[in-house]
């Protein structure tokens, strides 16, 4: 068995620790446990660290991972994977992460009332903070509280991240902020239409499934969410003006 203990590391204009122990048996395999930290990091100067997931994503991060797993191969210590991880990034910009330029283009309805969405490509989305916590278990990462807050509008999603299959299913709420919220007000037809009767934020919202390196992602009429899964964009989506509710 090797153990780690107290392990230090500063750069990347940050820092990081790190502990815990791996064991290797002939009979059993590869067992270990790890514990990290990653304090205030510049997320570009990691990208070779990181999955290219994040090769979209700009600023700087911390993160805390515990995670164990145990197997004779990669692929068994996939199907074993077990425990937390959290993700907090802020001031910083997204670009071309292909989820999000998938979303954008289904929102033709910015394009009606000239919303202008950001460039994903050219200038990327500035955004004030992104959080995430993970729950893994058996090599599925599923999560209630993703959450990206910017300028100009705020996106979340709950599902789960099939890491030993590389797949994932995702329920994405989109709300824009005060601009198109203020437009449709003042367009009694679009307002109904979008809002209902009574002036409320609008939430558009996407199903996102499949592989990860390219999922399907289709836009849902509200009513087809589960009250569960609503309750809990509703959550993350809170603010002080009204929020939808689903038809029962």
């Amino acid at each position: 068995m090797m153990k780690i203990k107290n392990l230090l590391f500063k750069g990347f204009n940050g820092s990081y620790t790190g502990k815990g122990w791996i064991e290797w048996d002939k009979a059993e395999g590869t067992e270990f446990f790890l514990e990290n930290k990653i304090i205030n990091m510049n997320i570009e100067s990691l990208y070779e660290k990181l999955p290219k997931a994040f090769h979209d994503l700009h600023g700087r991060i911390d993160a805390s991972c515990k995670i164990a797993g145990k197997g004779k191969g990669a692929e068994d210590i996939k199907k074993s994977l077990k425990g937390n991880l959290s993700i907090a990034m802020h001031n910083g910009r997204i670009n071309r992460f292909h989820i999000l330029s998938k979303i954008f283009s289904l929102l033709n309805v910015y394009q009606i009332f000239k919303f202008k969405l950001p460039d994903l490509v050219t200038e990327g989305m500035p955004y004030n903070s992104i959080r995430t916590v993970f729950e893994i278990k058996e090599g599925i990462a599923s999560s209630e509280d993703i959450l990206i807050d910017s300028e100009s509008m705020r996106i979340t999603a709950v599902g789960e991240l099939d890491i030993k299959n590389k797949r994932i299913d995702m329920t994405v709420g989109v709300q824009p902020f005060q601009t198109i919220d203020k437009i449709v007000s003042n367009i009694p037809l679009a307002g109904r239409i979008l809002t209902g009767d009574k002036k409320a934020l609008i939430v558009f919202y996407f199903i996102v499934e499949g592989d990860m390196s390219d999922p399907e992602v289709t836009a849902v009429p509200l009513e087809s969410l589960g009250e569960g899964i609503f309750g809990v964009i509703k959550r993350l989506l809170l603010t002080p003006q009204e929020l939808i509710s689903p038809k029962k």
